[in-house]
């Protein structure tokens, strides 16, 4: 509950007067002195005389002052009994009234009432209040409101209204109350001081407010933001991580250009061999797209370059196997590139150039081998082996560029080596590589 100003609001308790005797005392004998000079300056006027004839003739009017002396005592009786016998019982009366009359207004009030005398504990519930939680108000009376309370709210709220009942403050506080069908509801208890005439606390005054929808719309508002500043974070990520992929995919077209350059190629060949790498970075790209920038698996990479680029028919002459491997996106690209040269290659000088023969692409992830720390990424083996289509023709120095390609994507971009073997009817090409550790979240946002 959280302290405020104190309240101005006036009690309707008759006013507390521990000194109410010795004053009355004091009134009547002020009175009796009132009287005695009252009485002596008429008579001084009736006789219209001055203060010596009025001290002689003392003796012919004593009786008369005496008199009118004992008529200002009366009055006086008259007054303390009145001050001191009728005047607190019309004011207990006028504050029995106004309360009968507080309580029948508060129990036609739609919200929840209370209050409480000066020692905090409750001397009123309103009959909405007990509607609410089920509890009578004879059991609400004292501390039994606290059983309607939340157990872990409980000593909290009698701790903070105790505190504003002592410092005579306002405040408020929210907790849990127990709704009459015995599912807890969260509400806004605020109360504000009683005081009297002098101005001390008599007790607190309060009013309960159901807040549980509120709180779940600002719980929903919180879960909102949440999720469009996690939105924002990852959309950030993601051009972050576009812009460098853009950059490292221009970067390697750029080498492919220089490398096809060297190699005196003409222009049609030259298109050709460019053709294909940006084929491949195509439907590496679908495959991110797709994937919302999460790794891609190995065996799609595969599968999508072999619909592309094995020739029709020889679908059945191509055998893939390998465990599930995920492939991160800068790294997918290569990947992609080396695939692509190697299926261009077996068209050209391998099994695929011809009805006969098999090719057989399998990999294996090293987990044994793969360090504690992710930045030293995932030793990874890919064997492309071609077998049984006669001799497979060997490359000579102009068509070494797509081996020497290899080469390069697999030193730089994937972290590892290459090798290559020709025998009399079978080509196979080992790449030993390291793959980077996949991200712990998808970097793309979700919706």
């Amino acid at each position: 509950m959280r302290a405020q100003e104190p309240s101005a609001r006036k009690s309707t308790s008759p006013k507390s007067e521990p000194g109410g005797q010795g004053r009355g005392v004091q009134i009547v004998l002020m009175l009796l002195v009132v009287g005695a000079v009252v009485a002596v300056l008429l008579f001084a006027a009736a006789q219209r005389t001055n203060i010596a004839r009025l001290v002689r003739s003392w003796h012919d009017v004593r009786e008369e002052v005496l008199l009118m002396a004992s008529g200002g005592f009366g009055v006086a009786a008259i007054w303390a009994a009145w001050r001191y016998t009728v005047q607190p019982r019309e004011h207990a009366a006028m504050a029995a009234a106004e309360e009968a009359g507080f309580a029948q207004v508060a129990d036609l009030a739609p919200m929840l009432i209370w209050t409480s005398g000066p020692d905090g504990l409750w001397t009123f519930a309103n009959r909405r209040w007990c509607e609410f939680t089920g509890v009578s108000q004879a059991d609400a009376l004292g501390e039994g409101w606290l059983a309607a309370v939340h157990p872990d709210d409980r000593a909290r709220c009698l701790a903070t209204m105790r505190e504003a009942v002592g410092n005579g403050t306002a405040g408020s506080a929210e907790y849990r109350l127990r709704h009459a069908s015995g599912d807890y509801r969260w509400v806004l208890d605020s109360a504000a001081p009683r005081t009297d005439d002098a101005g001390s606390c008599v007790g607190l005054i309060g009013s309960v407010l159901d807040i549980t929808d509120r709180r779940a719309g600002e719980q929903t508002v919180r879960e909102a933001l949440a999720h469009h500043q996690d939105m924002l974070r990852r959309e950030n990520l993601l051009l972050r991580e576009l812009d460098h992929r853009v950059r490292n995919n221009l970067a390697g077209l750029l080498g492919l250009i220089s490398l096809y350059e060297r190699t005196r190629r003409d222009g049609p060949e030259l298109g050709h061999a460019i053709r294909g790498k940006v084929r491949a970075m195509k439907e590496v790209h679908d495959l991110l797209s797709r994937g919302r920038g999460k790794p891609i698996e190995l065996l799609s990479i595969v599968n999508k370059l072999a619909a592309e680029f094995v020739p029709p028919g020889r679908a059945d002459a191509v055998r893939v196997s390998g465990p599930s491997v995920e492939v991160p996106g800068p790294q997918a690209a290569a990947l992609a590139m080396i695939l692509q040269e190697l299926f261009t290659n077996s068209r050209k000088h391998g099994v695929m150039r011809s009805a006969a023969g098999t090719l057989a692409i399998q990999w294996s992830q090293h987990d044994a081998e793969a360090s504690a720390d992710p930045a030293a990424g995932r030793a990874f083996r890919l064997v492309w082996r071609e077998h049984g289509a006669g001799p497979v023709a060997r490359a000579d120095d102009s068509g070494r560029v797509g081996l020497r390609l290899i080469e390069g994507l697999a030193g730089s971009e994937l972290r590892g080596s290459s090798s290559f073997e020709f025998g009399e009817s079978s080509f196979i090409c080992t790449l030993d590589l390291t793959l980077e550790s996949p991200s712990p979240e998808p970097i793309a946002p979700t919706v």
